[in-house]
């Protein structure tokens, strides 16, 4: 229990939540827009970014964004 104790009582700042955030964000943009380009047969200039977003919802619904 003291090791929860001490990440739970762990004090972080603006910066770092940036960096965690960017840490998360960066390889899910990435996936999506590789996930984009792979089915761009399927996709419009107006969707591309919609289905970048939505990637992970496309590929297991199997699905396509009309």
């Amino acid at each position: 229990m003291n090791s929860l104790d001490r990440i739970m009582n762990c004090r972080l700042t603006i910066a770092e939540w940036i960096g965690a955030a960017l840490l998360l964000a960066v390889p899910y943009g990435v996936a999506g827009v590789l996930w984009s380009f792979w089915h761009l047969d399927q996709l419009t200039a107006l969707t591309f970014v919609r289905s970048t977003m939505t990637w992970p919802i496309l590929l297991f619904g199997n699905g396509c964004i009309s």
